[in-house]
Protein backbone atom coordinates (compact mmCIF):
# COMPACT_ATOMS: atom_id res chain seq x y z
CA UNK A 1 0.00 0.00 0.00
CA UNK A 2 0.90 3.27 -0.87
CA UNK A 3 2.30 5.40 1.47
CA UNK A 4 1.01 8.57 -0.05
CA UNK A 5 -2.47 8.95 -0.10
CA UNK A 6 -3.87 11.91 -2.26
CA UNK A 7 -7.40 13.32 -0.99
CA UNK A 8 -9.30 16.89 -1.53
CA UNK A 9 -12.55 17.96 -0.79
CA UNK A 10 -14.61 19.57 -3.85
CA UNK A 11 -18.01 21.69 -4.30
CA UNK A 12 -19.87 19.85 -6.46
CA UNK A 13 -22.55 22.83 -7.82
CA UNK A 14 -24.97 20.37 -9.89
CA UNK A 15 -25.81 18.05 -6.85
CA UNK A 16 -24.71 20.93 -4.04
CA UNK A 17 -22.85 18.59 -2.05
CA UNK A 18 -19.12 18.46 -1.05
CA UNK A 19 -17.39 15.61 -2.20
CA UNK A 20 -14.34 13.88 -0.15
CA UNK A 21 -12.06 11.84 -2.63
CA UNK A 22 -9.14 9.58 -1.56
CA UNK A 23 -6.78 8.11 -4.34
CA UNK A 24 -9.47 8.93 -6.74
CA UNK A 25 -12.38 7.10 -4.85
CA UNK A 26 -15.35 9.07 -3.58
CA UNK A 27 -15.27 8.92 0.44
CA UNK A 28 -18.26 10.11 0.90
CA UNK A 29 -20.82 13.18 -0.54
CA UNK A 30 -22.41 15.34 1.94
CA UNK A 31 -23.84 18.74 2.23
CA UNK A 32 -21.86 19.83 5.11
CA UNK A 33 -18.09 20.88 4.26
CA UNK A 34 -16.92 19.80 7.91
CA UNK A 35 -18.36 16.50 8.02
CA UNK A 36 -17.28 15.56 4.42
CA UNK A 37 -13.40 16.55 6.02
CA UNK A 38 -14.60 14.44 9.06
CA UNK A 39 -15.06 11.41 7.61
CA UNK A 40 -11.92 12.14 4.97
CA UNK A 41 -9.22 12.51 8.01
CA UNK A 42 -11.43 9.05 9.79
CA UNK A 43 -10.93 7.36 6.26
CA UNK A 44 -7.49 8.46 5.75
CA UNK A 45 -6.60 6.98 9.06
CA UNK A 46 -7.17 4.11 8.85
CA UNK A 47 -6.14 3.58 5.44
CA UNK A 48 -2.50 4.92 6.90
CA UNK A 49 -2.28 3.06 10.18
CA UNK A 50 -2.48 0.12 7.54
CA UNK A 51 0.42 1.54 5.66
CA UNK A 52 2.57 1.78 8.66
CA UNK A 53 2.11 -1.54 9.84
CA UNK A 54 3.12 -2.90 6.54
CA UNK A 55 6.09 -0.64 6.13
CA UNK A 56 7.09 -1.01 9.58
CA UNK A 57 7.07 -4.89 9.36
CA UNK A 58 8.15 -5.31 5.66
CA UNK A 59 4.50 -7.10 5.13
CA UNK A 60 1.92 -6.88 3.17
CA UNK A 61 -1.46 -9.09 3.49
CA UNK A 62 -4.23 -8.95 1.12
CA UNK A 63 -8.15 -8.62 1.81
CA UNK A 64 -8.21 -12.00 1.92
CA UNK A 65 -5.32 -12.63 3.91
CA UNK A 66 -6.96 -10.19 6.61
CA UNK A 67 -10.29 -11.60 6.27
CA UNK A 68 -9.49 -15.51 6.57
CA UNK A 69 -6.74 -13.92 9.73
CA UNK A 70 -10.03 -12.59 10.66
CA UNK A 71 -11.36 -16.09 11.04
CA UNK A 72 -8.55 -17.82 12.15
CA UNK A 73 -8.99 -15.57 15.38
CA UNK A 74 -12.50 -15.99 15.85
CA UNK A 75 -12.14 -19.60 15.88
CA UNK A 76 -9.44 -19.75 18.36
CA UNK A 77 -11.75 -17.75 20.86
CA UNK A 78 -14.29 -19.99 20.21
CA UNK A 79 -12.28 -22.93 21.00
CA UNK A 80 -10.86 -21.57 23.90
CA UNK A 81 -7.53 -21.26 22.69
CA UNK A 82 -7.71 -17.54 23.20
CA UNK A 83 -9.46 -15.62 25.99
CA UNK A 84 -10.13 -12.85 23.08
CA UNK A 85 -9.97 -10.76 19.72
CA UNK A 86 -9.87 -7.66 18.25
CA UNK A 87 -11.45 -6.64 14.81
CA UNK A 88 -11.17 -3.10 13.73
CA UNK A 89 -12.29 -1.66 10.69
CA UNK A 90 -14.99 0.87 9.11
CA UNK A 91 -18.11 -0.01 9.34
CA UNK A 92 -20.22 -1.31 6.50
CA UNK A 93 -17.55 -3.91 5.55
CA UNK A 94 -18.69 -7.54 6.88
CA UNK A 95 -17.06 -7.79 10.46
CA UNK A 96 -19.60 -9.12 12.33
CA UNK A 97 -20.62 -11.32 9.48
CA UNK A 98 -17.84 -13.15 9.21
CA UNK A 99 -16.87 -13.79 12.60
CA UNK A 100 -20.68 -14.89 13.23
CA UNK A 101 -20.06 -17.63 10.56
CA UNK A 102 -17.40 -18.78 11.80
CA UNK A 103 -18.80 -19.47 15.45
CA UNK A 104 -22.26 -20.95 13.54
CA UNK A 105 -19.55 -23.32 11.55
CA UNK A 106 -17.87 -23.81 15.48
CA UNK A 107 -21.46 -25.23 16.49
CA UNK A 108 -22.65 -22.00 18.22
CA UNK A 109 -25.90 -20.43 18.19
CA UNK A 110 -26.87 -17.10 19.50
CA UNK A 111 -28.41 -17.01 22.80
CA UNK A 112 -31.62 -15.09 22.10
CA UNK A 113 -32.32 -17.93 19.65
CA UNK A 114 -35.35 -20.16 20.36
CA UNK A 115 -33.18 -23.39 20.41
CA UNK A 116 -30.22 -22.04 22.69
CA UNK A 117 -32.41 -23.84 25.22
CA UNK A 118 -31.43 -26.95 24.10
CA UNK A 119 -27.74 -26.01 23.79
CA UNK A 120 -24.68 -25.34 26.58
CA UNK A 121 -23.78 -22.00 27.48
CA UNK A 122 -20.35 -22.99 26.51
CA UNK A 123 -21.51 -23.08 22.91
CA UNK A 124 -23.44 -19.75 22.77
CA UNK A 125 -22.85 -16.62 22.15
CA UNK A 126 -24.06 -13.23 23.30
CA UNK A 127 -24.45 -10.05 21.00
CA UNK A 128 -23.89 -6.73 22.89
CA UNK A 129 -24.11 -3.59 21.29
CA UNK A 130 -24.44 0.07 21.76
CA UNK A 131 -23.82 2.08 25.47
CA UNK A 132 -22.35 0.18 28.35
CA UNK A 133 -21.86 1.81 31.72
CA UNK A 134 -19.01 -0.76 33.77
CA UNK A 135 -21.60 -1.67 36.65
CA UNK A 136 -23.55 -3.33 33.13
CA UNK A 137 -20.25 -4.61 31.88
CA UNK A 138 -19.96 -6.19 34.84
CA UNK A 139 -23.47 -7.96 34.59
CA UNK A 140 -22.55 -9.37 31.48
CA UNK A 141 -19.85 -10.64 31.83
CA UNK A 142 -20.93 -12.58 34.81
CA UNK A 143 -24.65 -13.48 33.38
CA UNK A 144 -22.54 -14.92 30.21
CA UNK A 145 -19.22 -16.28 32.35
CA UNK A 146 -19.36 -19.04 30.45
CA UNK A 147 -20.06 -17.84 26.89
CA UNK A 148 -18.32 -16.08 23.83
CA UNK A 149 -19.49 -12.71 23.96
CA UNK A 150 -19.26 -10.55 21.48
CA UNK A 151 -19.27 -6.46 21.88
CA UNK A 152 -19.78 -4.93 18.51
CA UNK A 153 -19.76 -1.53 18.01
CA UNK A 154 -19.80 -0.79 22.00
CA UNK A 155 -16.64 1.52 22.22
CA UNK A 156 -18.24 3.44 25.61
CA UNK A 157 -16.26 0.18 27.69
CA UNK A 158 -13.03 0.74 25.92
CA UNK A 159 -12.28 4.21 26.84
CA UNK A 160 -13.74 3.77 30.40
CA UNK A 161 -10.91 3.23 33.24
CA UNK A 162 -12.74 0.80 35.36
CA UNK A 163 -14.36 -0.97 32.27
CA UNK A 164 -11.19 -1.53 31.18
CA UNK A 165 -9.95 -3.08 34.17
CA UNK A 166 -12.54 -5.14 34.30
CA UNK A 167 -11.85 -6.51 30.91
CA UNK A 168 -7.97 -6.57 31.85
CA UNK A 169 -9.40 -9.21 34.59
CA UNK A 170 -11.64 -10.97 32.18
CA UNK A 171 -8.92 -11.41 29.42
CA UNK A 172 -5.84 -12.00 31.05
CA UNK A 173 -3.39 -15.09 30.18
CA UNK A 174 -3.71 -16.57 33.72
CA UNK A 175 -5.43 -20.49 34.42
CA UNK A 176 -7.73 -18.54 36.35
CA UNK A 177 -9.34 -15.45 35.45
CA UNK A 178 -11.06 -13.83 38.32
CA UNK A 179 -13.40 -10.54 38.06
CA UNK A 180 -14.25 -8.59 40.57
CA UNK A 181 -16.59 -5.57 42.04
CA UNK A 182 -15.41 -4.40 45.15
CA UNK A 183 -17.51 -1.40 45.29
CA UNK A 184 -20.80 -0.96 47.26
CA UNK A 185 -23.98 -1.11 44.81
CA UNK A 186 -27.52 -0.83 46.39
CA UNK A 187 -29.51 -3.55 45.98
CA UNK A 188 -27.05 -5.17 43.70
CA UNK A 189 -28.12 -9.29 43.15
CA UNK A 190 -24.53 -9.94 41.67
CA UNK A 191 -21.37 -11.74 43.86
CA UNK A 192 -18.49 -9.55 44.12
CA UNK A 193 -15.98 -11.75 42.51
CA UNK A 194 -16.65 -14.47 39.49
CA UNK A 195 -14.29 -16.49 37.34
CA UNK A 196 -14.81 -15.75 33.72
CA UNK A 197 -14.60 -18.43 31.37
CA UNK A 198 -15.80 -17.94 28.64
CA UNK A 199 -14.34 -15.66 25.46
CA UNK A 200 -14.96 -12.28 24.15
CA UNK A 201 -14.47 -10.47 20.77
CA UNK A 202 -14.44 -6.80 20.42
CA UNK A 203 -15.67 -5.20 16.91
CA UNK A 204 -14.84 -1.86 16.75
CA UNK A 205 -14.78 1.16 13.52
CA UNK A 206 -12.14 2.69 15.36
CA UNK A 207 -8.63 2.33 14.61
CA UNK A 208 -6.41 -0.72 16.32
CA UNK A 209 -4.07 2.10 17.84
CA UNK A 210 -6.81 4.33 19.58
CA UNK A 211 -8.02 1.24 21.40
CA UNK A 212 -6.29 1.00 25.13
CA UNK A 213 -3.05 -0.70 24.97
CA UNK A 214 -4.02 -2.88 28.31
CA UNK A 215 -6.73 -4.15 26.27
CA UNK A 216 -4.84 -4.45 22.63
CA UNK A 217 -1.74 -6.63 24.74
CA UNK A 218 -4.42 -9.48 26.17
CA UNK A 219 -6.10 -9.83 22.75
CA UNK A 220 -5.45 -10.89 18.91
CA UNK A 221 -5.82 -8.34 17.03
CA UNK A 222 -6.50 -7.42 13.38
CA UNK A 223 -7.45 -4.57 11.08
CA UNK A 224 -9.95 -4.56 7.97
CA UNK A 225 -9.54 -1.31 7.43
CA UNK A 226 -9.81 -0.85 3.41
CA UNK A 227 -9.72 1.53 0.22
CA UNK A 228 -12.28 1.76 -2.45
CA UNK A 229 -11.07 -1.14 -4.41
CA UNK A 230 -10.13 -3.38 -1.50
CA UNK A 231 -14.41 -2.83 -0.65
CA UNK A 232 -15.35 -4.45 -4.36
CA UNK A 233 -12.60 -6.92 -3.81
CA UNK A 234 -14.38 -7.89 -0.43
CA UNK A 235 -17.68 -7.95 -2.51
CA UNK A 236 -16.22 -9.78 -5.11
CA UNK A 237 -15.56 -12.41 -2.52
CA UNK A 238 -18.73 -12.15 -0.77
CA UNK A 239 -20.60 -12.50 -4.35
CA UNK A 240 -19.00 -16.12 -4.72
CA UNK A 241 -19.97 -17.02 -0.87
CA UNK A 242 -23.16 -18.98 -1.32
CA UNK A 243 -23.59 -18.30 2.05
CA UNK A 244 -24.17 -14.86 1.55
CA UNK A 245 -27.28 -13.50 1.08
CA UNK A 246 -28.72 -17.11 0.28
CA UNK A 247 -31.99 -16.50 -0.78
CA UNK A 248 -30.61 -14.73 -3.78
CA UNK A 249 -29.44 -15.94 -7.22
CA UNK A 250 -25.57 -15.49 -8.05
CA UNK A 251 -26.60 -13.70 -10.99
CA UNK A 252 -28.19 -10.72 -8.95
CA UNK A 253 -25.80 -10.58 -6.76
CA UNK A 254 -22.96 -9.97 -10.03
CA UNK A 255 -25.46 -8.06 -11.50
CA UNK A 256 -25.83 -5.70 -8.19
CA UNK A 257 -21.56 -6.12 -7.82
CA UNK A 258 -21.62 -4.42 -11.55
CA UNK A 259 -23.97 -2.01 -11.21
CA UNK A 260 -21.89 -0.20 -8.05
CA UNK A 261 -18.38 -1.12 -10.21
CA UNK A 262 -19.60 0.84 -12.76
CA UNK A 263 -20.80 3.58 -11.35
CA UNK A 264 -18.54 4.00 -8.06
CA UNK A 265 -17.68 7.71 -8.46
CA UNK A 266 -21.72 8.21 -7.43
CA UNK A 267 -21.55 5.86 -4.68
CA UNK A 268 -21.76 8.03 -1.61
CA UNK A 269 -20.50 5.70 0.95
CA UNK A 270 -19.33 2.31 -0.36
CA UNK A 271 -19.50 -0.36 1.94
CA UNK A 272 -20.73 -4.25 1.87
CA UNK A 273 -24.18 -2.64 3.14
CA UNK A 274 -23.99 -1.29 -0.75
CA UNK A 275 -23.67 -4.57 -2.03
CA UNK A 276 -26.36 -5.74 -0.03
CA UNK A 277 -29.07 -2.87 -0.79
CA UNK A 278 -28.48 -3.16 -4.46
CA UNK A 279 -29.05 -6.70 -4.15
CA UNK A 280 -31.92 -6.34 -2.59
CA UNK A 281 -32.95 -4.06 -5.59
CA UNK A 282 -31.97 -6.35 -8.01
CA UNK A 283 -34.08 -9.38 -6.46
CA UNK A 284 -37.00 -7.08 -5.75
CA UNK A 285 -37.30 -5.96 -9.34
CA UNK A 286 -35.97 -9.47 -11.45
CA UNK A 287 -35.77 -8.43 -14.87
CA UNK A 288 -37.42 -4.70 -14.33
CA UNK A 289 -34.92 -2.56 -15.97
CA UNK A 290 -35.79 0.20 -13.62
CA UNK A 291 -33.90 -1.13 -10.70
CA UNK A 292 -30.48 0.09 -12.23
CA UNK A 293 -32.33 3.63 -11.67
CA UNK A 294 -33.47 2.94 -8.26
CA UNK A 295 -30.11 1.29 -6.99
CA UNK A 296 -28.68 4.52 -8.51
CA UNK A 297 -30.46 7.14 -7.11
CA UNK A 298 -30.01 5.22 -3.09
CA UNK A 299 -26.67 4.44 -3.94
CA UNK A 300 -26.04 8.55 -4.16
CA UNK A 301 -28.11 9.11 -0.89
Amino acid sequence: MSQTIQSSVTFDRTSGKYVAMADGKVVTKTKSMNRAKRLLKAHLAGLKEVARDEVASGLSFSVADRFAFTEALAQMVAKGQSPSAIVTGEGGIGKTYTICKVLAANGFVNSLEPEAVHVAPTKQYVMIKGYSTPYALYRTLFENQDRVIIFDDCDSILKDATAINLLKAALDSYAKRVVCWQSEVKGSDLPTSFEFKGGVIFISNHTLTSLDQAVRTRALCVDLSMNADQKLERMAQLVADKDFQPDMSAKVKADALQLIKENLPKVRNLSLRTLIQVSKIRHAHGADSNWARLALYVMNQ
